[in-house]
């Protein structure tokens, strides 16, 4: 895969997301795996704002990617600012609504931003390994509820989460692993454990992208405007479709 295309695919990934995560009651057993993933996801309906730095890894990409990530959970808006490998090194990906901007620091002409409509992508126009992604935390517990969905979990240096099956509306993706550090004096926020997830892909041939994080902060004040800024000046403002 191109590596000027894949953060692109992770970018409408995490805007399915966002569109559609809600919060919901917890109705499983929290000393379950299923419990302890429903947990998880249910904080996501509960928190502002999440910022986190991301370490980004293709199984078969030789240099990972390295970007900070910003979410404003009631705007429905990230921010995604990739960090390395050098050739993209200074992009900047924003979302709200539907668009995406996309802000090229270094053109012929200069720093730009293209504006994309993403509605047709997430309705399922993207040709690629991760089409129309919608995440819906009620069909998820019903999976888990029929067994379509599975967790299990194994405890080391990490906690480790598996989840396997049918996930709703996220297309390709059949196994998802979490690692969770152990709780610190207390229980805390489940997020603010999370080390990595894994996005096991279905395809031609499995495909694996893990995403390591790292300084995750929850509920700092983000604003929307920090969310959508970019560098100034920028020379062209371009409508990508």
């Amino acid at each position: 895969m191109p590596e000027q295309l894949w953060p692109l695919i992770l970018v409408v990934l995490l805007a399915g997301l966002v569109a559609s995560s809600v919060p919901f009651l917890v109705t499983f057993d929290p000393s379950r795996p299923e419990g302890l993933f429903v947990a998880l996801v249910s904080e996501l309906g509960g928190i502002r704002d999440l910022e986190a730095s991301l370490r980004l890894v293709w199984e078969d990409q030789a240099l990972p990617v390295e970007a900070d990530f910003a979410w404003l959970r009631g705007e429905g808006a990230f921010r995604l600012e990739i960090k390395s490998p050098p050739e993209l090194a200074g992009q900047i990906f924003t979302y709200q609504g539907g668009q995406l901007n996309h802000y090229l620091p270094k053109t012929e002409r200069g720093p730009g931003v293209v504006v994309v409509d993403l509605e047709g992508l997430l309705s399922g126009e993207l040709s690629g390994p991760l089409p129309g992604p919608r995440f819906d935390p009620h069909a998820l517990i019903t999976a888990l509820r029929l067994g379509t969905l599975r967790a299990t979990e194994s405890k080391g240096d990490t906690i480790r989460l598996e989840v396997t099956g049918q996930f709703p509306g996220l297309g390709p993706l059949r196994r998802l692993a979490l690692e969770l550090a152990p709780p610190q004096g207390g229980p805390g926020l489940l997020l603010e454990r999370l080390v990595s997830l894994t996005l096991y892909l279905n395809g031609a041939q499995e495909r694996r992208l893990k995403i390591e994080l790292a300084e995750v902060k929850i509920d700092q004040g983000l604003t929307l405007h920090q969310i959508r800024r970019f560098p100034q000046p920028y020379d062209w403002v371009l409508p990508g479709g």
